[in-house]
């Protein structure tokens, strides 16, 4: 088992873990992780590259020893949560919503494996419920070290992304997360969600190609659109981007006071999805 800490940059503000929130964010080869103040004031940021042992206690072990590491003590905190991409998933509005169906509604929309399993998130905000399936040993080590933790997947956090929805009133808001070779995709029209989805590219024309696409099919007004960027974005894809969209923008999660100098001179929007 080997990791690296590629990042970590937390605050000197000392707030009890009881008043804080960790949102850990997965990726294919490790997590990104944010901590926020129940007050909203951003605290740490990370980013962990670790390997993926197959047994869910070798996983524990990397964990402990990574979170050791870091000094974060997964069950102290008052809200935790993990963030699973994943690529199998529906939503089901709360009224059309039994418990029991949940596999016969994703195969509706996607091939099931006969050993996939099956997450149920339920938003609020959107009254509907993200049905999806999750891959990663990680989720049962984590549910382990940090037995209250909310396990949720892109698509539902992008949903409730009420400060891109706020932006919706007068214009379309196409909100893109990008993952190595994915791109995860929530559209807000007049404040309400329109859709959520993950596109497969193989360049960043090629993503522009499938974000052009939906705009497309969904008859939205391309001379108003804005698009909000975040995770893997550098200089090089937002100016290949640009010019293709009429406002394109960085999309750094919630808003969120930063009072450390250090933090505020991280790029926010890779870790926007665990600042929501």
């Amino acid at each position: 088992m080997s990791y690296t800490i590629n990042n970590f940059i937390a605050s000197d503000t000392r707030i009890q873990d009881g008043d804080k929130k960790l949102s850990i964010c997965l990726s294919a080869n490790g997590f990104s992780f944010s901590v926020v103040s129940l007050s909203g004031k951003l605290l740490a940021v990370g980013d962990v590259g670790c390997d993926m042992p197959k047994s869910v206690a070798a996983m524990m072990m990397q964990l402990r020893e990574i979170f050791g590491k870091l000094s974060i003590n997964l069950p102290s905190f008052a809200e935790t949560e993990v963030i699973e991409p994943v690529a199998k998933f529906t939503w089901i509005p709360e009224h059309l919503y039994k418990k029991g169906s949940e596999k016969q509604c994703l195969q509706l929309v996607c091939t099931l494996g006969p050993k996939d399993e099956v997450n149920v998130e339920y938003s609020e905000q959107m009254q509907a419920y993200c049905v999806f399936v999750t891959e990663s040993v990680m989720i049962p080590a984590l549910k382990i070290l940090a037995p209250k933790i909310k396990h949720r997947c892109q698509h539902s956090v992008l949903a409730e992304s009420s400060h891109v929805a706020e932006k919706s009133k007068n214009k379309p808001m196409i909100a893109a997360n990008f993952r190595s070779g994915s791109v995860d995709l929530a559209v807000f029209t007049e404040q309400r969600l329109q859709m959520t989805n993950t596109y497969a590219y193989t360049s960043t024309a090629d993503a522009v190609f499938q974000i052009l696409s939906v705009i497309r099919n969904l008859q939205l007004r391309k001379d108003l659109a804005e698009l909000t960027l975040s995770g893997e974005v550098d200089k090089e894809r937002y100016q290949q981007i640009r010019p293709y969209f009429a406002k394109v923008s960085l999309n750094t999660g919630r808003p969120v006071a930063i009072d450390d100098e250090a933090l505020r001179r991280v790029y926010i929007y890779k870790y926007a999805l665990t600042i929501n």
